[in-house]
Order: structure tokens, then sequence, then C-alpha cells
């Protein structure tokens, strides 16, 4: 037998599990390799000291006071880290979408035949996100801005919240533009 093969016997020996088969084979593999012999000893008396220790006796309370202080601890906070975190995911959830209308849905339409109607749902729907995103930015700008007076948020987070929106509008319509224009060549 393998090595490999020895360690999975080795296993069900320690656990107390094995047949007597299985123990010859243990030793007649261990009287041939002399790692698995020395590994095998080794094991043995670690697990023959294990069991010699003496059992310890849990405290009074001890379950009630771990489960009293488990409830006691903060569960969650939304902080305006979070809150940023979230805005720069769905920001960025967007702009995956918007490249999967580009790059997957547009290429689908144009060769079943019903590109003017895709043109005019790419329009009308680029100019709802558009405005939709507007409209996000503009809302999360001012409501960041309360937190701000409110929070003590310091200065360096709230310009990164501000360039990233800005990046992340400009590319939003960046690629609506784009598009259009793709759309337009056709």
């Amino acid at each position: 037998m393998q090595c490999r093969e020895i360690d999975a016997l080795v296993m069900k020996y320690l656990d107390g599990n094995i047949s007597e088969i299985e123990m010859e084979l243990i030793k007649k593999h261990n009287e041939n390799c002399a790692s698995c012999a020395e590994e095998f000893a080794v094991l043995s008396d670690a697990i023959y000291t294990l069991e010699e220790l003496p059992d310890i006796e849990v405290p009074e309370g001890f379950t009630a006071r771990v489960m009293s202080s488990i409830k006691e601890q903060k569960r969650f906070a939304l902080t305006p880290q979070i809150v940023l975190l979230w805005i720069i995911g769905l920001a960025g959830l967007a702009v995956f979408m918007i490249n999967v209308v580009m790059f997957a849905v547009i290429p689908a339409i144009k060769s079943s035949g019903i590109l003017i109607a895709a043109y005019n749902i790419m329009v009308y729907s680029g100019t709802i996100i558009s405005n939709a995103i507007k409209d996000f930015f503009v809302f999360g700008s001012l409501a960041l801005s309360k937190l701000l007076i409110f929070r003590t948020i310091l200065l360096s987070e709230y310009l990164v919240f501000v360039v990233a929106s800005i990046g992340v509008f400009i590319a939003a319509n960046m690629l609506i533009v784009r598009t259009l224009k793709l759309q337009q060549k056709l």
C-alpha cells in the first residue's frame, strides 16, 4: 500500500474505528516505511497523552455569560464609509449593465432585424438613465453634505465621493453618447 492510503487508515485507527485487517495493513506498511512508522508512533503517543489528561469542568454560568456578551455586541452600524461603498458598488453595477446592453443586447438586436425598435428603446432608456443618474448623484451629494454637517466627516472622504460620483456620471454619459453615435452610424 502507498503512504497516503495508510494515512487514511491511521486516522481511522486514531478515531478507534478500525478493523483487525486494516490494523495489520498498517503494521506491515510500517515495517517497510520508516517515515510512516515514526509518524504513527508520534500520533499514537499524542492521542494517548490527550486521553490521559483530566477532564476540565466548565465554571457555572459560563455559557450564560458568553451568550449575553454576544448579544451585547453591536451587530451592524451604518457608517458613511459603508454608504459610500454601496453607492460606488451600485454605480459600478450601473456601468456594468450599460456595457451588457451595449455589447450583448444591441448586437443581438442587430442580428434579429429589429434595429429601429432597439434604437428607439436605447435613446429613450438612455435619457431616462442619464436623468436618473443625475438626480441620484445630485440627491446623494445633498444628502451627504447634510451628513457632513452633522457627522463631522473628514473633508477628504467627501472629496473622494464627489470625484468618484462625477467620474461615474461622466463615464455613464460617455457610454450613452458612444452608443447613440454607433446607432446613428447604422
